[in-house]
């Protein structure tokens, strides 16, 4: 399966546009997590324009937005 991976905002300094290849079933959360991104980030990710839950298969050919929520204030 390839997964098409977009980093917005301050992701993009940890990681540019790629294609992942990954053999079988991924679901988000698996893939951020095989991305070792720091648990800081608390990144989430978006396809099709909303946000999609850890739990949620990706499909052939998906492209995953992978964005840092904002926190402080």
């Amino acid at each position: 399966m390839r997964i098409f991976v977009e980093p917005i905002g301050i992701v993009r300094g940890r990681m540019c546009p790629q294609v992942v290849d990954i053999d079988g079933d991924c679901a988000v959360g698996e893939l951020i997590e095989s991305l070792n991104f720091p648990a800081k980030l608390n990144v989430i990710a978006v396809t099709d324009g909303r946000r999609v839950a850890s739990n949620e298969k990706l499909q052939d050919g998906a492209t995953v937005k992978l964005v840092s929520l904002a926190l402080g204030g």
